[in-house]
């Protein structure tokens, strides 16, 4: 016979809330909150933290330096311990808000704005899938959550990262919520990210009159990059992209210094390691005689990739889905994007990413969400939570 769809108690809350998590999504996109704009960061963590508190978290901030600070949350104690993680920076500068703020197409139930998709959107589902668990479950049956929002995810996490592992203490399960991989598959695979900064010196001179005492930086510069590029391996998924290149000063002078950044993407921790004995090996030694190179900089951000215990919670997260009438995809290629969930996973916690909105153009002046996606992803998630802490 037909099947009859059970509407599950948190999706019924979820719904119910739906004014007034848009209200909530058009109140953070409307503030600029680049990495750089601590302010605006600041206004972001506060609003948020000010929802934590009021479900009865915990709320602590841990000081940025260079970059805003960062909102840590807890409710209850011991375990089973979900984390749940995301970012309020945004890459667009002061003054973007004003520009192109917030903006609902309802009739194609599509929402703009800065950062909307990432991640504002996923704050968002974050923070009203735990309301309707609290409020269908006054009290938490057993275990603690936490909840980490960053400051500083555009640029790396570079200060964040030194505080996760406290957060991630005791925690058995994480959760990010980025968006999610197009036609809204789920994460488990992200490359690793690996900017590597090179820089060459040499011996100016004059080209015509004196060209042998000179060492050319540029041409040593130009020889080790061609290797770099030649160690790309698209059957692997390894990129390889030179990213800015300078030096010199005018044709007629043999240059004495040149500098390059290279971005190299990976899937798998074999690949890095191959990657990285190849730099080590082509900076040991020189192709023009006399000049000297050094390295900076290296792999940021590991691959993401399964580890134990990513295998059950794919498992819960795929009952949550059927009890919401939908089968959940996971990504089998990593993404080329990468993610603290990253970080998350080299600290041994199994993770799920891509639990934010589905949309399109992130970093970009046409991105935006599927409005739909910001309620449906937010009582998959509710389910989760409801399975891991109170099934």
């Amino acid at each position: 016979g037909r099947k009859v769809m059970v509407v599950h108690p948190l999706a019924e809350i979820v719904d119910s809330r739906r004014s007034e998590m848009c209200a909530l999504l058009e109140a953070i996109v409307n503030i600029d909150s680049g990495s750089n704009h601590r302010e605006g960061v600041a206004q972001v963590g506060s609003l948020l933290g000010d929802h934590l508190k009021k479900m009865g978290f915990q709320v602590t901030l841990f000081p940025g330096d260079k970059y805003g600070d960062h909102v840590y949350a807890q409710l209850g104690s011991g375990r089973p311990c979900i984390f749940l993680m995301g970012h309020m920076d945004t890459v667009f500068p002061v003054g973007t808000v004003r520009k192109r703020p917030f903006t609902l197409d309802t009739d194609a139930g599509k929402a703009y704005g800065p950062g909307v998709l990432d991640m504002k959107g996923g704050l968002v589902i974050m923070l009203y899938a735990v309301r309707a668990l609290l409020e269908y479950r006054s009290t938490l049956m057993k275990g603690s959550l936490k909840i980490a929002l960053n400051a500083d995810e555009e640029p790396g996490s570079p200060e964040s990262r030194r505080y996760l592992p406290s957060w991630l203490e005791g925690a058995d399960w994480a959760f990010v919520c980025e968006p999610a991989a197009p036609g809204g598959t789920l994460v488990t695979r992200r490359k690793g990210v690996g900017i590597f900064r090179l820089s060459v010196k040499g011996k100016a001179a004059h080209a015509g009159s004196e060209p042998d005492k000179g060492v050319n930086a540029i041409e040593e510069l130009i020889r080790k990059l061609i290797e770099i590029i030649r160690l790309a391996d698209p059957k692997q998924g390894t990129t390889v992209n030179v990213g800015t290149i300078e030096g010199g000063q005018e044709p007629y002078i043999v240059p004495d210094s040149a500098k390059a950044a290279v971005d190299i993407r990976v899937a798998n921790l074999e690949e890095q390691k191959r990657i990285e004995q190849g730099i080590n090996k082509l900076v040991a030694s020189s192709f023009v005689k006399g000049t000297s190179v050094s390295v900076q900089g290296g792999f940021h951000r590991p691959p993401m990739e399964p580890i134990a215990g990513t295998e059950r919670l794919k498992q819960v997260v795929r009952e949550a889905g059927a009890t919401l009438g939908y089968n959940i995809d996971f990504t089998v290629a990593p993404r080329g994007g990468a993610s603290d969930g990253n970080l998350i996973v080299t600290h041994g916690i199994p993770c799920i990413d891509g639990m934010g909105p589905v949309g399109s153009g992130a970093h970009s002046e046409e991105e935006f969400i599927e409005l739909d996606s910001l309620y449906e992803k937010a009582k998959l998630l509710a389910l989760v939570l409801d399975k891991l802490l109170c099934g």
